[in-house]
């Protein structure tokens, strides 16, 4: 039976035996139990097998393809997940718009380190605004922290606001 196919391959990935788990997810996926957290699955075990980005892409698009819309706090992981394929495959504009979904999904309750990963797709996106007021946001939710400072400093330097870039890159020293 196909649920017993996906306890194979939940087992399977478990114990790090990433092809054979590949095998029943992919089998998984052809049956009438195909769901979005089997895509996802799989799609996870072929990352693992470090296979090609657009592949493990287009898996977490079905994945997020069966989810409802607009996406859900239970469905927002799957967006997360696939910003996260995006930007890895150097594909930042649709890394932002997932982001950004992401962060309606959750009703904005994110942390500095979601703040910091979109933050990164913003500026590889040129989106230099957002990635100024992301930056800013991840500096906010976590102060302490002196990458974010740097980035922020660097940032500024990218447009061009070098008054401004030393100010926060001598914040970040005295940090």
């Amino acid at each position: 039976l196909p649920l017993y196919t996906l306890s194979e391959g939940d087992i399977l990935f478990a114990m790090k035996n990433y092809s054979e788990a590949l095998t029943s997810y992919q089998k998984v996926n052809k049956s009438n139990i195909v769901s979005a957290a089997s895509y996802y699955s799989t799609a996870t075990t072929m990352q693992m097998l470090k296979a090609d980005q657009k592949d493990i892409i287009a898996m977490l698009d079905s994945c997020v393809n069966m989810c409802s819309k607009p996406i859900t706090r239970d469905a927002a992981p799957y967006l997360l997940a696939r910003a996260q394929a995006y930007s890895d495959a150097g594909m930042f504009r649709p890394a932002l718009l997932d982001y950004n979904t992401y962060y309606d999904a959750v009703n904005g309750q994110v942390n500095d380190l979601f703040y910091y990963y979109r933050e990164q797709a913003a500026n590889k996106a040129h989106q230099y605004q957002q990635a100024l007021n992301d930056i800013q946001a991840a500096i906010d939710a976590n102060p302490k922290e002196m990458l974010y400072r740097v980035e922020q400093g660097a940032m500024n330097l990218r447009v061009g606001r070098v008054d401004i870039a030393v100010k926060q890159l001598q914040e970040a020293i005295k940090l």
